[in-house]
């Protein structure tokens, strides 16, 4: 039995760890807020369900999160076990779950307007990155098509000004995202009134792990930000000492900071 298999045969216990990555950018806040704030993954709907994104150990792109830049070089690790007992108001959704809801919404309202041609703009514009974003805004995506396209959607999509963005956007949660992530799952927050995650060391550890990424954010750290936010960072860090893991590289960072 090799390693993945042997965690993926502990994930079918149901006792299992799963991973959330951000950036050392981020930490502070996170620290001083002592709780990580959840995403609104329904935003084309009333029910908010906020969440936080994470990956299961076996993921088949963990190595890339691990060392590529966008993992940030934090992570944190959660026992699911202890988490779900500690918090009675969360659970663990798979992502799989999700795409099912987002085509009916689509179909529902857009699909007397969906046509084979507004597919092929919106993939477009998906391949120029806007599938990835959402701080778009219509005339943005007017202005990165090309003028064809442009004279299309004005022609074919009424109130074009305020509908393209929200059109697009559901087109991407539809369809462009529809595949399930294997290994991607979320700690779904059940009250809603309840926007993040408490920090407790009961069933959360960060760990430091430097990447391309961390390595970026830390000389900017140092260099072109005040001492004040040094200071700060290094403060939260020792505060919340009991949720770290104390290795060489936590040590390390905690040097740095201070200026050793």
């Amino acid at each position: 039995m090799n390693l993945f298999e042997y965690i993926e045969l502990y994930e079918g216990s149901g006792n299992y760890k799963l991973y959330h990555y951000t950036s050392l950018e981020n930490l502070n806040n996170i620290l001083k807020d002592k709780e990580i704030n959840g995403f609104n993954y329904n935003p084309l709907t009333a029910e908010k369900e906020y969440a936080i994104a994470t990956v299961r150990p076996s993921m088949k792109n963990l190595k890339d999160k691990l060392s590529g830049d966008s993992g940030g070089g934090i992570k944190f690790i959660f026992d699911t076990k202890k988490l779900l007992n500690t918090n009675r108001n969360t659970k663990i959704k798979s992502i799989a779950e999700f795409p099912s809801s987002g085509i009916s919404y689509y179909k529902l309202t857009y699909g007397d307007k969906d046509t084979p041609r507004i597919r092929n703009i919106f993939k477009k514009l998906a391949d120029k990155g806007f599938a990835k974003r959402r701080d778009f805004r219509s005339n943005d995506l007017l202005n990165a098509m090309s003028e064809e396209d442009r004279d299309y959607i004005k022609k074919n999509v009424e109130d074009y000004k305020r509908e393209l963005s929200q059109f697009f956007f559901s087109w991407v949660v539809a369809y462009r995202n529809k595949t399930p992530r294997e290994g991607e799952e979320r700690i779904v927050l059940k009250n809603k009134n309840k926007r993040s995650l408490p920090l407790n060391p009961k069933y959360v550890k960060i760990k430091i792990e430097p990447n391309k990424r961390f390595d970026v954010d830390l000389r900017y750290l140092l260099k072109g930000l005040s001492s004040a936010t040094k200071t700060s960072l290094y403060e939260n860090i020792k505060k919340n000492a009991n949720l770290f893991i104390q290795d060489e590289n936590y040590k390390n960072l905690l040097k740095k900071l201070k200026g050793e």
